[in-house]
């Protein structure tokens, strides 16, 4: 005969001989507030807890074989002792914003906003080498500081780790093809040097790192476009290398302080507003030859820069252009301005 399990009630204790906890055992149960698990367990299933907004019990689950969908989503659960689970499954910890650490030695997959919103989260022990990472997996878990296995990713996937501001932890990258909009965002203490020689064409998206603390880029030989405010206010980023882009989005590298150097095509083909705005001791001379339009504030504030002003295809160059471009002791020579070709400053 199957045991039945205590109801929503304040204390729970699971009796022993229960070795799964079904579907949805206690969803909602707001009433909960102390848990007691034993080390029989070897699955929790979709949403067992999800919904426990009282519960402040520390799991432990030494025998964990399985975690389902959303088990402690929203719960108010101190830390996580995982057992020998290889998945972290979709929002199994999503908004648990008073979790402080979660063990789960043998994890090498976490799933779409697995830890999204543990605003608490300081340390997740996991594999040493994870193999995949959904969306959101860690956005939000602000205060993580535990370095984590990333070299063996194909993807970083959207927002993986937005605003994760402490975390500081290895970008060798070998195998990413991919690295999706907003996957570090605001990873304010990331001071590391990114290395990712197989990004695809197209394999940056945009706010890729936005007001993070990356210090170098290198990005391979195939990237062809660096979208809008991939690189916006890395103030401590120094060089960049992406010798086939010839696309540059708008403020991608605006606010980049401390940028001398970037590699890109010989002939960048367009740039956006904004793009190198405050890039103040950039060096590199770009390649402008072929580009139709010198867009808002694009080189605006680039005190190092002196690049070439042969610009035989220009029709326009807009407010700001090259407005304090202190340095930049070259001949203009822009035969195809438009009527109103020439924009203020």
């Amino acid at each position: 005969m199957a045991t039945t399990l205590p109801p929503c009630q304040r204390d729970v204790t699971i009796p022993s001989n229960v070795a799964e906890i079904p579907y949805r055992a206690y969803f909602g149960c707001t009433a909960l507030v102390n848990l007691v698990l034993h080390s029989a367990i070897i699955s929790v299933g979709n949403e067992a807890f999800s919904g426990c907004t009282s519960l402040t019990s520390d799991i432990s689950l030494p025998g964990l074989q399985t975690l389902g969908v959303s088990a402690f989503r929203g719960s108010d659960i101190r830390s996580a002792d995982l057992g020998q689970i290889t998945t972290v499954s979709e929002y199994a910890f999503y908004y648990c914003h008073s979790l402080e650490w979660v063990k789960a030695p043998n994890a090498n997959v976490i799933g779409k906003a697995a830890f999204a919103r543990a605003w608490k989260m300081t340390e997740a022990t996991l594999s040493p080498v994870l193999t995949s990472i959904g969306a959101s997996a860690f956005a939000y878990a602000r205060v993580l500081e535990t370095p984590l296995g990333l070299s063996q990713l194909t993807t970083i996937p959207k927002y993986g780790f937005l605003e994760c501001y402490k975390l500081n932890t290895s970008l060798d990258l070998p195998y990413v093809t991919s690295i999706e909009e907003g996957g570090f965002l605001l990873t304010t203490a990331l001071a590391r040097r990114l290395y990712a020689p197989q990004l695809a064409v197209d394999g940056l998206g945009v706010s890729a790192f936005s007001i993070s603390g990356v210090l170098s880029a290198d990005l391979g030989d195939a990237l062809s476009t660096i979208p809008s405010y991939v690189f916006y206010y890395c103030y401590s980023l120094e060089w960049v290398r992406a010798p086939n882009v010839a696309v540059i989005g708008g403020a991608a590298f605006a606010r980049a302080w401390k940028m001398t150097e970037a590699t890109f095509r010989p002939m960048l083909t367009s740039i956006g507003a904004s793009s190198f705005e405050m890039a103040r001791v950039l060096e590199t001379p770009l390649g402008l030859s072929q580009l139709t339009t010198i867009p808002k504030n694009a080189f605006k504030e680039c005190f190092k820069l002196n690049t070439s002003l042969d610009l035989p295809y220009v029709t326009s160059i807009e407010e700001g252009g090259f407005q304090q471009t202190t340095a930049l002791a070259r001949r203009l020579y822009a035969p195809q301005l438009a009527v109103d070709g020439l924009g203020v400053s």
